[in-house]
């Protein structure tokens, strides 16, 4: 805040003082905004990655993609995220990475198969990938198969094996938590990332603003926002709004002050992707294995939500077995 501010601040306060009735209180302090960009000298564009502005590359050897953010930008070394697209009726070839990949399906419907069993896949479903390990996507519908696509290198021991899980059938872990995020873990430290999310907004609510931890490490990426469905939304970063169409993502600067929110200015609920990726995870929560305590705040947030309904919603509820794979 500028000096002529603090003048003007002041002189009020002082004015409402004299003007209070002997013995009364005076209010307490208004409270002092958040530095703007032009303050911090940050740039929100670099923060921001659009699907619809990048040119479209092969992956898997058929599936369209095109990148949202990538390693050395906003993430961590060796994490990229995509917008993957599998036409009608397509099938990828039989591939594998060396990277650990967490897909989540946006819209339309598909089968995931890794040459012995196979799962029905559609629109909220997450499917994790560890490395090395060969799968094949087939679009067996008359519509686009989209999902977002994250791959990273692992950073402790990752599953041996793939893992299916159908994110409608998890319990929300967060009930507007930020005033407006209601939350469920698609994804956890068990398989190598801190959190990840679908996260839903109320219509016409707003995420309060706040600020990400301030940050020095340059194996830490940053928080990834990705509206994954059609609507009106913006989102904030610092003192700027953007528009927030489907497929746009932004990362939260980790400054310590630059404070992000989240607007649906829609009258219908609003679906995003939040992804906080491996590189930090806590040892000890690596080290947890599968418990659901360890995917919370610590201390919890407000609304945060942990009982034996919702562990049994993540660990057994919402994952999908694979079966057989017709020969």
């Amino acid at each position: 805040m500028d000096r002529r501010s603090w003048i003007i601040r002041l002189g009020f306060l002082t004015g409402l003082a004299l003007a209070l009735p002997a013995g009364a209180q005076p209010p307490a302090p208004l409270p002092v905004e958040p530095p703007g960009n032009d303050e911090t000298g940050i740039s929100i564009d670099r923060y921001i990655g659009i699907a619809a502005n990048s040119p479209a590359r092969i992956s898997h050897d058929t599936m369209y993609t095109q990148r949202i953010f990538s390693a050395g930008a906003v993430l961590a070394p060796g994490e990229q995220t995509d917008l993957a697209t599998l036409m009608a009726r397509d099938v990828t070839s039989l591939f594998t990475s060396p990277k650990e990949l967490i897909f989540y399906v946006e819209s339309g419907k598909g089968r995931l198969d890794d040459g012995r069993q196979y799962w029905d896949v559609r629109g909220g479903f997450g499917m994790m990938i560890p490395p090395n390990v060969a799968h094949r996507l087939t679009n067996d519908s008359d519509e686009p198969l989209k999902m977002i696509m994250f791959s990273f290198d692992p950073i402790s021991t990752p599953p041996q094996n793939i893992v299916v899980r159908d994110s409608h059938k998890v319990l929300m872990i967060e009930h507007n938590v930020h005033w407006s995020h209601n939350s469920k873990l698609l994804f956890g430290p068990e398989v190598g990332v801190s959190r990840v999310l679908v996260i839903t907004f109320g219509p016409m609510t707003i995420a309060g603003p706040h600020a990400s931890p301030a940050t020095t490490d340059s194996n830490t990426g940053g928080v990834q926002w990705i509206h994954v469905s059609e609507g009106p939304m913006l989102f904030q970063l610092g003192s700027e709004l953007r528009r927030w169409p489907i497929n746009t993502g932004f990362a939260t600067p980790e400054d310590g002050k630059t404070v992000h929110a989240r607007y649906n200015i829609r009258d219908t609920v609003q679906t995003t992707l939040f992804i906080n990726s491996g590189s930090s995870i806590p040892k000890s929560a690596r080290q947890s294995g599968p418990a659901l305590p360890s995917f919370w705040h610590n201390p919890p947030l407000k609304g945060e939500v942990a009982s034996p309904a919702v562990a049994d919603s993540y660990l057994k509820d919402s994952v999908v077995a694979g079966r057989p794979l017709p020969r």
